[in-house]
């Protein structure tokens, strides 16, 4: 993993999380990130904790698409 990411993960606080395989894919919350969105944002649900959907983004500075 690139020193660079390691350092804006660490300045941001926004976790890194290199190998995806170790998460399971919410593959029936799927209708909480509507496919189109998260196609064009470039997002991808890993995980759902306690009513919470989790993401990974390709771009962490995207703002808008946190929004």
């Amino acid at each position: 993993m690139s020193e660079d990411l390691q350092l804006l993960s660490s300045r941001f606080g926004i976790p890194l999380a290199p190998d995806l395989s170790t998460f399971r894919f919410v593959k029936d919350k799927i209708h909480l990130v509507p496919y189109l969105f998260a196609k064009n944002r470039l997002l991808l649900p890993i995980d759902e904790q306690e009513g919470e959907v989790w993401v990974t983004r390709a771009d962490p500075f995207d703002l808008e698409a946190l929004e």
